[in-house]
């Protein structure tokens, strides 16, 4: 399924299947070295207060609990400490 926006941009709404898991691995690393850029050296406060950080961080943070699901049963099974669906539900609170 694509959405488009008001702009004429169109993109993807669910991840291809036929998408290789590498590429999802990708998503994850990413996503890690981003939240660790803004994040690092950041207090508390000064994370909850500033929205743009926060927004990103969460939007992050999805993108790598929806990334688990999609990696082969396997190389989650070597890796259980990282559990996608704690990450989902912890965002979408």
């Amino acid at each position: 399924m694509a959405c488009e926006h008001e702009f004429g941009l169109t993109w993807s709404v669910m991840p291809s299947a036929s998408r290789d898991y590498r590429l999802f691995r990708e998503d994850i690393r990413d996503g890690c070295r981003k939240i660790a850029i803004w994040t690092e050296g950041v207090g508390r406060s000064a994370f909850f207060d500033g929205d743009m950080r926060f927004d990103a961080v969460m939007r992050n943070l999805q993108v790598l609990g929806e990334a688990v699901k999609y990696l082969p049963p396997e190389l989650r099974a070597r890796h259980a400490e990282v559990r996608g669906e704690s990450l989902r539900d912890s965002v979408m609170w």
